[in-house]
């Protein structure tokens, strides 16, 4: 989390200025340790499925658009048919995408380590969205 901070994809919001009567969302996250991982032994994962006090989820509340990406088969197939593929890795993608203003709200979270600061992620794209808005971006 404090790598979040250090490179601007969240802020800390005082619980004082938040407006608790209108539309807020929080979402639960936990890490995952992985021992054998050279290059990324801890990560964190957000959970936007998890339901709220209302029995209302993130991704319940988000629309859902059409699928823009191919089948994997089909990309598969693809690589059959040139004698050159290119790759490439996108470094903390999901992360990479700036949520405007008011929709940050939806987006918050609270730590463990900061239990008495409300903490509102600014970059965080949940994985319903990105699918969305990436093959636009290029």
């Amino acid at each position: 989390m404090s790598e979040y901070l250090s490179l601007g994809q969240m802020e800390e919001v005082d619980k004082n200025s938040v407006d608790v009567k209108n539309e807020h969302f929080y979402i639960p996250h936990h890490h995952v340790i992985k021992e054998s991982s050279l290059t990324t032994r801890l990560r964190v994962v957000f959970n936007a499925s998890a339901k709220s006090s209302s029995g209302v989820s993130l991704n319940d509340t988000l629309m859902i658009g059409p699928k823009n990406q191919d089948d994997l088969f089909a990309i598969l197939l693809r690589f059959r048919n040139h004698s050159i593929a290119v790759t490439s890795d996108l470094l903390k993608v999901y992360r990479q995408v700036n949520i405007e203003n008011e929709d940050r709200k939806l987006f918050g979270e609270i730590t463990r380590h900061h239990l008495l600061k409300l903490i509102v992620c600014v970059l965080l794209l949940m994985e319903l969205l990105l699918p969305l808005i990436w093959p636009h971006v290029f």
